[in-house]
């Protein structure tokens, strides 16, 4: 089983940010990656039901809509529209791929939500239900693995 183990970022203590690399690319509809191949740098939020990408890299990769969907903003409570895009994920350190057959819906979010840090992927629990994440062991790291 891959697995790998990062320190947490910022925060004090025991809290901080668990941040991953990512590759994010466009799935047709037809599931063929398409266009080109963001490398970002991923937040993993466990209480994120949806891995959503930020407008911009939408933007940058050329996504296509591949739907609607109605997502619940987190500060507000507010349930409005958002649209959803196909995507692959890769994990590279996992060695781990997500979406590659084009079933991998990411929700566009308000940008506002990425700022600061920017994060342009938030990975959500339909990611992670898929892996084993620990967080604080040891202390200030955390270890994400595909299961």
């Amino acid at each position: 089983m891959n697995s790998t183990r990062r320190h947490l970022y910022g925060g004090a203590g025991t809290y901080g940010y668990a941040i991953v690399d990512v590759t994010i690319q466009g799935v047709t509809e037809d599931g063929n990656l398409t266009g080109p191949v963001a490398t970002e740098r991923a937040l993993i939020d466990t209480g994120s039901t949806d891995t959503t990408i930020h407008p911009d890299l939408v933007k940058d990769l050329s996504l296509r809509q591949a739907g609607i969907s109605v997502g619940e903003d987190a500060m507000t409570d507010k349930r409005e529209p958002v649209p959803n895009y196909r995507i692959c994920l890769t994990i590279p350190k996992l060695e781990a791929q997500w979406g590659e057959s084009g079933d991998l819906y990411a929700p566009e979010r308000a940008p506002d939500l990425y700022a600061p840090p920017p994060f342009r992927v938030i990975i959500g629990t339909e990611i992670l239900q898929t892996c084993r994440f620990t967080h604080n062991d040891p202390p200030g790291s955390f270890t994400l693995a595909r299961t």
